[in-house]
């Protein structure tokens, strides 16, 4: 598949989709798109499109947003091909892509993966620090560690999120607050993940 043919069909889909919404009634019920996917088979080639919207997607949505969509690839030039086309919505389990994601699952319980910065001496500012030399003259090296927790979403900013999360062990309830910037990866959990995921 070609770069040129790769853009032709992103923008196909970006049309489709404002085509689509310009139809909808309520703000809430205009799809987004989530993700795109396009992958070379053997002498054909898949196109993946996930989409989204502020109040949900239901599977006759997918369904008509596939046929517009096949109808405009035929009808701009990419006939002439062989592809097979699948449309989807992010299920429960599939990674957050977008913070537009985020604010339709408040109230549900996310498991997040984020970094913070530990920042320590070098080997050779410890040696300096050593022979008496200054905080101010020594080297850092700053290291990522990751952490995984999960929790209620509390409330969104447009820079960070709040979780509450419950300790099995002692019955406490703390909130972590996570800046976007911070956060690695993120998934909304199951009923039966949630029940299980109490931090202990």
């Amino acid at each position: 598949m070609t770069p040129e043919l790769r853009e032709k069909i992103r923008q196909i889909i970006a049309e489709t989709l404002a085509t689509v919404n310009a139809e909808v009634s309520a703000p809430n019920e205009e799809i987004f798109l989530v993700e795109t996917r396009l992958r070379q088979v053997g002498y054909s080639f898949k196109i993946f499109v996930s989409i989204d919207s502020d109040s949900g997607v239901r599977l006759q949505e997918c369904a008509n947003f596939n046929k517009k969509l096949r109808e405009a690839l035929e009808t701009q030039g990419v006939s002439g091909e062989i592809f097979v086309l699948e449309v989807g919505s992010p299920g429960v389990g599939e990674p957050l892509r977008l913070r537009r994601q985020y604010a339709k699952n408040v109230g549900r319980r996310l498991e997040i993966v984020y970094e913070t910065e530990d920042k320590r001496p070098t080997q050779a500012s410890e040696t300096q620090l050593s022979v008496g030399s200054s905080d101010d003259e020594s080297e850092t090296e700053t290291l990522a560690k990751r952490f995984t927790r999960s929790g209620k979403l509390l409330s969104l900013t447009d820079d960070a999120l709040t979780l509450e999360i419950k300790k099995r062990k002692n019955g406490t309830v703390e909130t972590l607050v996570t800046p976007f910037a911070r956060i690695v990866s993120a998934k909304v959990l199951a009923s039966m993940d949630s029940a299980s995921s109490v931090e202990s």
